[in-house]
């Protein structure tokens, strides 16, 4: 169960198990969002995708039919993703007998209105009282979350992404020029919802800085969200014009990393971002802020790190990365080593076979 299938971290990682967990396991996905062309996608690897068009916790007609629907269904175990998905489908475990387990994919929230804060309490008492086991999606993610979960078993399992291959260079070159990269660019990609946590503003602050020190830097920003207008304006304000653009969401996001020279992510808070390990994954070095699990995926051989909230160290880590193309070079090469433990989808499979073992364990005894 998934608050919503847009494009994001959790959907994406949802998608890798669902891939590889099919062949072996019974599996319906609950949407509780309206259905997107990802929810359409996901059905291709020939499981049942319901969705609910945004059931509301006040809604108690809808989770009464939901709950309907999953005794028919008689699932051995609910295992949920994001806060609506967890405070329902904790719900709907409980009364029906079964283990529930959810995975906490970030270190916190950017919201601070009573309507948030009171789901998020809601979230912590689910986490400590009608869960089985939490698995965090990073080590400092678990060490982060564990004053929430409290005597709930806590587990790490580390997200995980199909590999990637490289581009045959005539492909990459032509794909280039589709997208109007000149070959003197260097192209820097950044991908996530547009949205406060991602600090895409923070980004394009810096981006102004980078390209009076580097005039052939060209980044994407792709991505859609509450944010996209303000970050246009914001752009167009500071005189970028080309050298900034903002794609919107793009079809197949691997290909364009593919095609990329370097990746930024500038967010405020993560988890251990699925983008991130893509982008380690196509060979491409690395500008990130210290969030969330960053750090337990990279180093200063694949990656220049920066602290989150402030243009001037992400602008000057940029301008180094851009200027030298051997530091590209070499980092690209140590990003395709590191990215290799986290594209391991048979382990990622694995280990989530053993937590569901454990919490059917915890709930029978």
């Amino acid at each position: 169960m998934i608050d919503n299938l847009g494009m994001g971290g959790a959907q994406k990682l949802l998608e890798v198990q669902v891939a590889e967990m099919t062949r072996t396991h019974a599996l319906r996905i609950v949407n509780l969002g309206p259905e997107t062309d990802f929810a359409r996608s996901l059905a291709g690897y020939g499981v049942e995708v319901v969705s609910k068009g945004g059931v509301q916790l006040k809604d108690v007609a809808a989770l009464v039919r939901m709950r309907r629907e999953l005794a028919d269904w008689a699932p051995d175990l609910i295992h949920t993703h994001l806060l609506y998905a967890t405070l329902i489908g904790s719900l709907m475990a409980r009364t029906l007998g079964v283990p529930h387990v959810t995975t906490l994919h970030n270190e916190r929230s950017d919201s601070a209105r009573v309507s948030d804060l009171t789901r998020s309490w809601l979230e912590r008492m689910v986490l400590r009282h009608l869960t089985e086991v939490v698995i965090a999606c990073g080590p400092r993610i678990a060490e982060i979350q564990k004053t929430r979960t409290g005597k709930t078993l806590l587990i790490t399992v580390a997200n995980r992404v199909r590999p990637l291959t490289a581009l045959p260079p005539m492909q990459r070159l032509a794909l280039r020029q589709a997208a109007r990269i000149a070959p003197e660019d260097v192209f820097v990609l950044a991908a996530g919802r547009l949205m406060p946590q991602k600090g895409f503003d923070i980004l394009v602050s810096a981006f102004a800085e980078v390209i009076k020190a580097a005039p052939k830097a060209l980044l994407f920003i792709v991505g859609d969200g509450p944010d996209r207008l303000a970050l246009e304006q914001q752009a167009k304000d500071l005189g970028l014009g080309d050298r900034l653009r903002f794609p919107g969401p793009v079809a197949d996001l691997g290909q364009m990393l593919q095609i990329a020279d370097a990746f930024v992510l500038s967010s405020r808070h993560e988890g251990l971002p699925l983008v991130l390990i893509e982008a380690l994954s196509a060979g491409l070095p690395i500008v990130s802020t210290r969030v969330g699990d960053v750090e337990t995926l990279l180093d200063d051989s694949c990656g220049l790190l920066v602290d989150q909230g402030e243009a001037k160290p992400l602008a000057t880590a940029l301008v180094r990365l851009v200027g030298d193309a051997d530091l590209r070079a070499r980092m690209g090469k140590a990003a395709s080593l590191a990215s290799r433990k986290h594209t391991d989808v048979a382990g990622f499979v694995n280990e989530l076979k053993t937590v569901y073992a454990q919490a059917r364990q915890r709930h029978d005894g």
